[in-house]
């Protein structure tokens, strides 16, 4: 049996995220179309607000990412057809990226940076990448970027914590999270970031 060209990475949601997102989408769209039919001087507010909104769900839906482990590469695909395609062995730089929202990217630097999601510590959602994603990312680092072998060894770190049954908010990266951030503040300044 030969092993698959490439290896979807799962999106780090949960059911009370789409509920929240979806729910949020609808009342932007009722206010909109209220304002615009009301105040029609302003109905061209309304429909930029309206297709904006219809432009980042589908964004939200189509976004996938993948990983092809026999060449090293990892693609993002949004609407369905933009797509980008980062191999490892020749990126700038590998290595984890807090967007400060709760979430932390492993950021693959080229001439942009595409981002991988590891782990996402929100309001709506507390999920880390499953230990497979997690070591098969650490794998190939190891095979194409040595130099980043801290950052594998960071990711093997998480893979094995989540493997042995760790929740994500007390996970070995969860301190690089904006929110892990905040969290070990309040226990105790930047001391608390340490392990």
């Amino acid at each position: 049996m030969s092993a698959p060209d490439h290896v979807v990475v799962p999106r780090l949601t949960s059911r009370n995220w789409v509920f929240w997102t979806a729910g949020t989408a609808v009342a932007v769209v009722a206010i909109a179309a209220y304002y615009g039919i009301t105040q029609p001087e302003n109905r061209w507010a309304a429909v930029l607000v309206v297709a904006g909104t219809a432009i980042t769900a589908l964004g939200v839906v189509s976004a996938r990412t993948w990983i092809e482990p026999a060449t090293g590469t990892v693609g993002r695909r949004l609407f369905w057809c933009l797509q980008r395609r980062a191999r490892l062995s020749s990126a700038t730089s590998v290595s984890l990226v807090n967007n400060r929202a709760g979430g932390l990217h492993l950021g693959i630097k080229h001439r942009r940076t595409l981002y991988v999601p590891v782990l996402a510590l929100t309001d709506y959602v507390e999920r880390s990448q499953s230990p497979e994603i997690l070591n098969l990312l650490a794998d190939q680092i190891d095979t194409h970027v040595p130099r980043a072998r801290s950052t594998a060894f960071l990711l093997r770190r998480q893979a094995n914590f989540i493997a042995a049954g760790g929740a994500a908010p007390d996970s070995p990266l969860a301190t690089m999270t904006s929110r892990g951030t905040l969290n070990a503040a309040k226990a105790g300044g930047i001391g608390g970031l340490a392990d």
